[in-house]
């Protein structure tokens, strides 16, 4: 199976188990140094919250080919992953800590990146310049 096709049918089998509440969607996200996460995204259906649960499956996929698990024993753990943190009120939590500043303050800090590496990471961030580098608030 190609990782196309896992994907797909992992997003597919996903949604059959969320139920038509909840939207499951593929999407990349890109992180440091331009390194490119293949995710899928699970949030209630028509949500515009901030905050949603991205699932990483490019591990299981390795394990599947690597012949260590099956694709049904990896999903059964994605959806026990996901009945665990796509609670409700793990959610609400965390939007709530994020847009809050007070309580987020004593947690950011500077970073420095290289300007080159990161030219797509650091597309949507407010950053400042610092000879060849990029300061970003973490």
């Amino acid at each position: 199976m190609s990782f196309e096709e896992f994907m797909q049918r992992t997003v597919d089998e996903l949604r059959i188990h969320c139920g038509p509440g909840t939207e499951v969607i593929r999407q990349d996200i890109v992180k440091v140094n331009d390194s490119v996460h293949h995710g899928i995204v699970i949030r209630a259906a028509g949500s515009s919250a901030a905050v949603a649960p991205v699932l990483y499956p490019d591990r299981y996929y390795e394990e599947m080919i690597k012949g260590d698990r099956g694709f049904e024993d990896i999903l059964s753990e994605i959806k026990r992953d996901i009945a665990r943190e796509n609670r409700p009120d793990c959610i609400e939590d965390a939007a709530d800590i994020l847009v809050s500043w007070e309580r987020v303050k004593d947690m950011v800090y500077p970073a420095l990146l290289s300007a080159e590496r990161n030219k797509l990471y650091l597309e949507d961030l407010i950053s400042d310049s610092f000879l060849d580098l990029k300061i970003v608030y973490i």
